[in-house]
């Protein structure tokens, strides 16, 4: 695994793994929309040369709601990740009812926009998935 740290607030973590092309976000604390959306775009900016076939997205530290970014990430953030190569996303969460009800949400956005997703309460479940789902999409060499 060859990842790079692209940005770090005070409530995640964004890596980009060269190797495989993934995006994974690690969030603990409490959710905050507007540092959020600069973290967002500053993932954007750093892809806008490189292919990204996946994302890992882990929220079973999150606390808070992430709904109002919703409509920015199906308007926006997806249709740009698509354009470079996106394939799947999966998502760890935790047993917390507006985590869970929130990644439903955005389970649906993704599969609307045709990007296979799974959900997950199980990190090691999550990366054998997606890895499993990248060995069938990520062009050999």
């Amino acid at each position: 695994m060859n990842r790079e740290l692209i940005y770090k607030n005070k409530i995640s973590e964004t890596y980009y793994d060269q190797d495989n092309s993934v995006i994974s976000y690690i969030y603990s604390g409490n959710m905050d929309r507007k540092i959020t959306k600069v973290q967002l775009q500053a993932v954007l900016d750093f892809l806008e040369d490189k292919t990204v076939y996946g994302i890992y997205l882990d929220i079973r530290y999150l606390m808070g709601s992430f709904s109002k970014l919703l409509e920015y990430l199906k308007k926006d953030y997806y249709p740009f990740m698509l354009n470079h190569g996106l394939h799947c996303k999966v998502i760890v969460v935790s047993k917390d009812l507006i985590t869970s009800h929130l990644s439903k949400l955005l389970y649906d956005i993704l599969s609307d926009l045709g990007i296979n997703a799974r959900v997950f309460k199980n990190p090691t479940e999550t990366k054998k998935w997606l890895e499993e789902v990248l060995a069938k999409r990520i062009p050999s060499e």
